[in-house]
């Protein structure tokens, strides 16, 4: 398998949680399951996936999938099947921007997350360890720059850039002198020479700015303050704009070249299309409508969907397919026992 497109990265925490509720669908427990479905931009074939998604990405013509294990599957959920030895329980990956190369952060168990770090071609062929020191545990947010050559990532003692073959480890900032701060979402600017990142508030898990970090010279400039306000993760086009997809029902771009943000948009979990020409959105009216904006003509086009079960709470968030006809999206349903 060969991919040439680029990639489209979205970490998604599975929701699933069981209380002794009354449960008005029969059953003691009830749970929030979380599916991948896929619709035509005409509203058409609307149809679910796979079930379960806990980290997954859309890459042209698959879909690659975390749930402890990383797998991967054609977009009509055909063919799954596993990347990584079943030794190995994946912690958290990320598709390099050319999508030829995976980066996973890996332990040997749920109980040892994130203790090892491994690079692999988009296929799972050419399995290498990064060695790590001991003293880094729990890597999290692994991302691979524009040029492929170089990995960041956040752990619990800072954040990290390492070539890709393993050498020149460097600690690029330590943990932050307020210990009620961390580092995550890390990512590589356009032309690979900043890091843009987050900081969260540790006790809530809210984030509170983004920075970015020049590798030249590693000086540190927050540009942008979320208050109270929160979001899913950060992208980054190769024009240099960052799109923050979900901020308080606003979505904004940033040029990391003069920190201009531009509200774009009213809705949650926005991405971009493959070509970057389009970004689609939750609609901040109805949690089963995705819309697809224009970025040039700012037209906005919606797709509304059907879930006939009264227990679906909504699409969560969405994905062009590279051709366009297709939107991709996950949503949530309640289950019960």
């Amino acid at each position: 398998m060969k991919l040439t497109i680029k990639y489209f990265i979205l970490v998604l925490p599975l929701l699933i949680a069981s209380c002794n509720l009354i449960n008005p669908v029969g059953g003691n427990h009830v749970a929030m399951l979380m599916e991948i479905g896929s619709i035509n931009t005409d509203g058409r074939n609307q149809k679910l996936i796979a079930n379960n998604p806990a980290g997954y990405y859309f890459t042209g013509n698959y879909i690659i999938n975390n749930y402890d294990i990383l797998t991967e599957m054609n977009l009509d959920g055909s063919n799954l099947h596993n990347l990584l030895p079943t030794n190995l329980s994946t912690h958290d990956f990320s598709i390099s921007p050319n999508a030829t190369k995976i980066v996973v952060s890996t332990g040997t168990n749920v109980l040892s997350p994130g203790t090892n770090l491994y690079i692999m071609n988009i296929d799972g062929k050419g399995l290498t360890q990064i060695n790590l020191p001991d003293s880094i545990i729990n890597v999290i947010n692994p991302k691979i720059s524009f040029n492929d050559s170089l990995i960041v990532f956040a752990s619990k003692t800072g954040l990290y850039k390492i070539n890709v073959d393993g050498k020149n480890l460097v600690k690029l900032k330590g943990n932050p002198l307020d210990t009620t701060v961390s580092y995550a979402q890390p990512s590589f600017s356009a032309d690979d020479q900043n890091i843009i990142y987050a900081t969260y508030n540790k006790p809530s898990g809210n984030p509170i700015d983004i920075h970015r970090l020049s590798l030249k010279d590693l000086s540190d400039t927050a540009f942008y303050n979320f208050g109270s306000m929160l979001f899913t993760s950060l992208e980054i086009s190769p024009q240099n704009i960052l799109l923050i997809k979900s901020t308080g029902g606003n979505i904004y771009s940033i040029d990391l070249n003069n920190f201009n943000a531009t509200l774009i948009a009213r809705g949650s979990n926005a991405a971009y299309s493959f070509d970057y020409k389009k970004i689609t959105y939750v609609d901040p009216d109805t949690s089963n409508t995705i819309c697809i904006m224009d970025l040039n003509t700012k037209v906005t086009t919606k797709v509304t969907l059907n879930f006939p079960n009264s227990f679906d709470t909504g699409v969560y968030d969405s994905k062009l397919s590279v051709d366009g006809t297709t939107l991709l999206y996950t949503d949530s349903r309640m289950v019960s026992d």
